[in-house]
């Protein structure tokens, strides 16, 4: 609470380009991380992929891949992906997204299915 650095990581990483990424990937495949230092990491991805739009297809293909891989006892992680996805307009992900939502592999509290539809209509 209260960590202003961990709010500017992510524009600091986008800035940084795709070079960034790689480590950045590796933090959030290692689940050891809690769910939210990992969720702050896929919001640089998103903001990366905001930046550098060649980028975004990868990004969108690497969070759906997570996705399906976590473990249903991630449901804050899933979340986080499910809120990442859905801020890029990722419609190519909604298959992936509409699993994790039927199967209840993602924390409500954080980001509902009415969420994701409202963002993706946005796009």
């Amino acid at each position: 609470e209260g960590d202003w650095l961990s709010d500017l990581l992510p524009s600091v990483w986008a800035k940084m380009g795709p070079r960034a990424a790689e480590p950045l990937w590796a933090y959030i495949r290692d689940r050891r991380h809690n769910s939210e230092q990992r969720g702050n990491v896929m919001i640089g991805l998103q903001r990366l992929a905001e930046k550098h739009r060649p980028y975004r297809r990868e990004v969108i293909e690497g969070l759906a891949q997570l996705l399906d891989d976590a473990p249903d006892e991630d449901g804050t992680g899933n979340a986080y992906i499910a809120h990442v996805l859905s801020e890029l307009g990722a419609v190519e992900a909604l298959p992936a997204l509409r699993w994790a939502y039927d199967e209840d592999r993602i924390d409500l509290g954080i980001v509902t299915w009415d969420d994701v539809m409202v963002r993706m209509e946005g796009e």
